[in-house]
């Protein structure tokens, strides 16, 4: 089901009626899922026949509500501000593809809630602070190199794919994947050097590859990229393969962004100029410092990677 069809089925559902009118999603999910409007025609989703051991406390918020119906035996999710339509919408679609191959009760209630839980938050995000004009150039960096991974994926791997994205979870490396992990720098065009904030970071993973990925970005009124930009892509990347954007958006709103609202980033738009990718691992020699190399007691090192000096370790050079 795409967000088209979704649209469509809104349209289908009786314009009366006492209490919320439903009609079932469609006859490919499994659990019985349904979309209904109530009298003020705010939309809602419906788990009907959901296992009662797994409830899940009722919440009743600005935007968004979620109870337990007993006299039907359904959890409903009903939406309180228009201005949300689109973002529900795409609940909807994450919701129904998590649940559409499921056959036993127990486990399509569970995945239910565990949805809901995320969403939650995502609805209950507010407007932020802006970040600072580094963390919007290394963010778009990470998104560029997200949507590039995307683009070459198999279709089915998307949800891997915004999986294996470990930036906003503070990890190691910003991506990790099965095979190889990707470090990912931006620096301005004129720029020789990228920072590398620890001696974590050019660490191999155990068994796996390495890669360092280096964008060159310049903020450019003129400019073609954004933060809103990038994520209108993505998303749609996600969407148009039938994945799931519970993940992409909970990974927004740990990095204090609001999916919902990206207005405030609109203004500040940059140019690529190229993206540089190398193989840490290609042969010995690369250089960095890594924990090995550090006597006892020292930590907490960060230093400067003159990028003119690793052409040996290039993988591939992409000019825009």
């Amino acid at each position: 089901m795409t967000k088209e069809n979704l649209i469509e089925r809104w349209q289908e559902i009786p314009q009366h009626g006492m209490g919320i009118r439903t009609i079932r999603i469609d006859g490919i999910c499994i659990p019985e899922l349904y979309i209904g409007k109530n009298d003020a025609g705010n939309k809602c989703l419906v788990l009907y026949d959901a296992n009662t051991q797994s409830k899940l406390r009722n919440s009743n918020m600005e935007n968004i509500s979620f109870e337990y119906d007993d006299v039907n035996g359904a959890f409903v999710l009903l939406l309180k501000n228009d201005y949300f339509n689109s973002l529900f919408d795409d609940l909807v679609l994450s919701i129904y593809n998590a649940l559409k191959p499921i056959e036993e009760r127990e486990h399509s209630t569970q995945m239910f809630l565990t949805a809901m839980s995320k969403w939650f938050e995502i609805f209950r995000r507010g407007r932020n602070e802006i970040m600072s004009e580094e963390k919007i150039r290394g963010l778009i960096a990470e998104l560029i190199v997200l949507d590039d991974l995307m683009e070459d994926a198999n279709p089915q791997n998307i949800n891997e794919i915004v999986e294996s994205w470990k930036g906003p979870d503070k990890k190691r490396h910003d991506f990790e994947m099965e095979s190889e992990h990707i470090e990912v720098k931006s620096k301005k065009s004129d720029a020789l050097k990228v920072k590398i904030s620890s001696e974590f970071q050019l660490q191999e993973p155990e068994g796996m590859g390495l890669k360092l990925i280096v964008v060159s970005i310049d903020q450019n009124p003129e400019g073609d990229v954004s933060i809103p930009y990038l994520f209108e892509s993505i998303r749609n990347r996600i969407t148009q393969n039938l994945g799931d954007l519970t993940d992409f958006y909970d990974k927004l709103v740990q990095m204090n962004l609001n999916p919902v609202d990206l207005s405030p980033y609109q203004g500040y738009l940059y140019s690529v100029s190229e993206v540089v990718k190398f193989d840490v691992l290609l042969h010995e020699g690369f250089p960095r410092i890594v924990p090995p190399m550090l006597g006892e007691g020292i930590s907490g090192v960060s230093y400067s990677l003159n990028i003119g000096e690793i052409d040996e370790f290039l993988i591939s050079r992409d000019e825009y």
